[in-house]
């Protein structure tokens, strides 16, 4: 190796420590501001997969009663059993996956 093959490696390894010490211009210099940094992620991540839900089953509920002409009540209830099921499958899709690996 020469010289210069040891000096590039070094500055490439300084660039790196450089670029992984920033995240997006927001100096991270301690292990807490990363934490909370991915905390907030995280939250407003599940914030959107819940709404996401919630809006999913309201819209059910409309395409129920105004194309299908199923009652109100009815297709609330449908809309629930959708919802309850999607819990239900995710439980049995973990169990599986614990029995395979």
């Amino acid at each position: 190796m020469s010289l210069g093959d040891d000096r590039l490696r070094s500055r490439a390894l300084l660039i790196v420590a450089r670029a992984s010490s920033r995240m997006n211009g927001i100096p991270m210099y301690s292990a807490s501001t990363r934490h909370l940094l991915g905390l907030v992620v995280v939250c407003v991540v599940e914030f959107c997969e819940r709404l996401a839900g919630l809006l999913l089953s309201a819209l059910l509920v409309v395409f129920l009663t105004e194309r299908q002409q199923i009652g109100t009540g009815d297709a609330v209830r449908f809309a629930d059993y959708f919802q309850a099921l999607g819990y239900v499958v995710t439980l049995a899709g973990g169990a599986v996956a614990d029995r395979i690996s």
